[in-house]
């Protein structure tokens, strides 16, 4: 069956396999499904405040989300420089990982 993909990468693989020639293609792909799942993400997230208001504990909890916001931006530049140079974007794409990894403890601190 072959290697374990991650998940979000997984939805990238029928895309990446026949154009992925020198990288660049497969990097582009790849910045295209996880800028995707930033939007679906940030919308999600505007849904939810929308139904519950501004003032809803998630909405005060969120406050500007920096995070969302750089992760999103990182991803929409990493797109066009997969093209140029594929090791740029795939830095931005560990990048944006490693920021996530530090605790974003802004609504545990109002819910509790």
């Amino acid at each position: 069956m072959g290697e374990p993909v991650p998940a979000v990468l997984a939805l990238a693989h029928p895309v990446r396999d026949p154009l992925d020639r020198r990288g660049r293609i497969g990097g582009a792909a790849d910045g295209v499904v996880l800028f995707m799942a930033a939007v679906s993400y940030t919308l999600l997230q505007l849904a939810i405040v929308a139904r519950n208001g501004r003032s809803s504990a998630l909405a005060v909890a969120l406050g500007s989300d920096v995070k969302g916001k750089l992760s999103l931006a990182i991803y929409a530049a990493s797109v066009p420089l997969a093209f140029l140079q594929p090791w740029i974007s795939i830095a931005l794409y560990i990048f944006v990982a490693l920021i996530w990894l530090v605790p974003d403890r802004r609504i545990e601190s109002i819910v509790k």
